[in-house]
């Protein structure tokens, strides 16, 4: 199955940048892989950001201080949409774990808005966990990889393993987004 998105006209200026997750944390299942395509870039910014979270989920793994935190993001779930505003339509509260061993491949699934589900006994240590990851993505944020998508390039994205954001930008900007799932 391919699932086409429309594409994502956006006008004017958009002063904040997008930060960085994996596409369908708030609706699970977490696609395979995402393709952005350029139709039109900004005027000014709005260069895509890349981020490996594997790596970053790793450092957490390996450092005896933090590896509760891959521990319990691993095996607690909570809620992906939790912390959001006006979520979309399309968004589910269901709980899941914000990382997933199950396929013996890492996903992450996250899009910075996830929050203790009631159920969960220690709730504390979740929500710690769960800013400490945060904070992490945030700062991997100054260091990701960085590029300009130009009209008529596209990006492939290994969606259940790499974060991907946005800077702020002026000017039209028009991206189409294409998500197959691994099953075609």
């Amino acid at each position: 199955m391919i699932r086409l998105g429309c594409p994502v006209w956006q006008r004017g200026c958009n002063e904040h940048g997008l930060m960085l997750h994996t596409d369908g944390a708030d609706a699970p299942p977490v696609f395979d892989l995402l393709i952005l395509h350029c139709v039109q870039s900004a005027a000014q910014g709005g260069e895509s950001i890349l981020c490996d979270a594997g790596k970053l989920y790793n450092t957490l793994k390996n450092d005896a201080s933090l590896c509760w935190v891959a521990e319990r993001l691993t095996t607690v779930p909570v809620n992906p949409i939790a912390r959001w505003s006006t979520p979309p339509p399309h968004a589910s509260s269901d709980p899941w774990p914000l990382f997933d061993l199950s396929s013996n491949q890492l996903t992450v699934a996250h899009s910075g808005y996830a929050g203790v589900v009631n159920e969960d006994p220690e709730p504390l240590a979740t929500t710690q966990a769960i800013q400490i990851w945060d904070n992490i993505v945030g700062c991997a944020t100054l260091d990701a990889e960085r590029t300009l998508l130009r009209n008529g390039s596209t990006l492939f994205c290994d969606n259940r393993r790499m974060l991907h954001g946005r800077t702020a930008y002026c000017g039209e900007r028009v991206l189409v987004g294409i998500r197959p799932h691994a099953n075609l």
